[in-house]
């Protein structure tokens, strides 16, 4: 599954309901992490990896937005493929091994079960109703929450890293700050994207939000203040780490509340519309950089992500939980 950074939004609505039901519900965390985020993290490396080597030849930014788009378009498309077929085999071994008179029975129960539920059960209106209402609302403003924090953070790492001291910046100049996002990626977003899931299935979705969103807040005034190359390197594959981690587990979570009828509809709404809403942040992060110095601009990047924690509050706890 792509989860790209220009065209994710789209394909994570569509993606992770279907990775989700192929799941089993002591897994499903480490398979919805792996499936979905696992293919944007593999792009965003090979955009760094062509960032340096067409800096480094040319310094043409073109051509490095070009094999920007390129790059994740085809890697994100070998993991939606790969996802898909995996997908597929294990769908057919599930049929292959069971009986064909409990298939039928299955069925069964499950068209008298849709009957029962009624027409309305798939209707879009239904996240907007008890009990699913407050959650719905929950994790809307979570994903906004992280994500303004998110976007508008490592937005502005690049010129915040490039740029002088005496503009606000760190002064590490063109390379030096390929070479430390290159460290971010590889060793903080790559691996938080991963390991969130295992985290998720065995502690729990409510307390794995909870160490990754308030960890986050708390390292970014740390980051912020940082002075030397190593720790800047090491507090911002800390920050990247726990900070990216929450995005796969949005879909974790809301794959588990809301029921089959309007998964993908529900998930579209609280992850797209924060996604839109949170299109301000860089705007308004680089207009207080503008003003103060990104440096504080970045603690408001950190209240972000306290407010995703408060929000994670108020969703509900869905370890092992069978989707409906």
């Amino acid at each position: 599954m792509e989860y790209g950074g220009n065209t994710g939004g789209g394909d994570l609505t569509d993606g992770v309901p279907r990775q989700g039901d192929f799941d089993r519900a002591e897994f499903v965390g480490f398979g919805l992490c792996r499936g979905c985020a696992g293919s944007w993290a593999d792009g965003a490396l090979f955009r760094m990896a062509s960032c340096v080597l067409l800096e480094d030849s040319s310094g043409a930014r073109n051509d490095v937005d070009s094999a920007w788009g390129a790059g994740v378009g085809n890697v994100g498309e070998a993991g939606k493929l790969r996802s898909q077929s995996r997908s597929r085999e294990w769908s057919a071994s599930r049929s292959a091994k069971t009986p064909r008179h409990q298939n039928h029975s299955r069925d069964r129960v499950a068209e008298l079960a849709a009957d029962a539920a009624g027409a309305d059960s798939s209707s879009f209106a239904l996240i907007f109703r008890v009990p699913y209402l407050r959650h719905t609302f929950a994790l809307l403003l979570f994903n906004f929450c992280g994500m303004f924090a998110w976007w508008g953070l490592f937005t502005w790492l690049p010129p915040y890293l490039s740029l002088p001291v005496s503009q606000g910046g760190r002064g590490f100049g063109v390379m030096g700050t390929t070479s430390l996002l290159v460290v971010l990626n590889l060793f903080g977003m790559f691996p938080g994207y991963l390991s969130f899931g295992w985290v998720a299935d065995r502690l729990g979705q409510r307390k794995a939000f909870l160490i990754c969103s308030l960890t986050a807040a708390l390292l970014i005034p740390l980051y912020a203040a940082a002075r030397s190359p190593v720790a800047l390197m090491v507090l911002g594959t800390v920050v990247a780490f726990f900070g990216t981690g929450i995005f796969s587990g949005s879909g974790i979570i809301g794959s588990e509340i809301f029921p089959t009828g309007v998964r993908a509809r529900a998930l579209g709404f609280t992850y797209n519309g924060a996604r839109t809403m949170s299109s301000i942040a860089p705007l308004v992060i680089g207009r207080i950089g503008q003003m103060k110095g990104l440096s504080w601009a970045f603690y408001l990047c950190a209240d972000g992500y306290l407010l995703a924690a408060l929000m994670t509050t108020q969703l509900p706890e869905t370890r092992g939980k069978k989707l409906a």
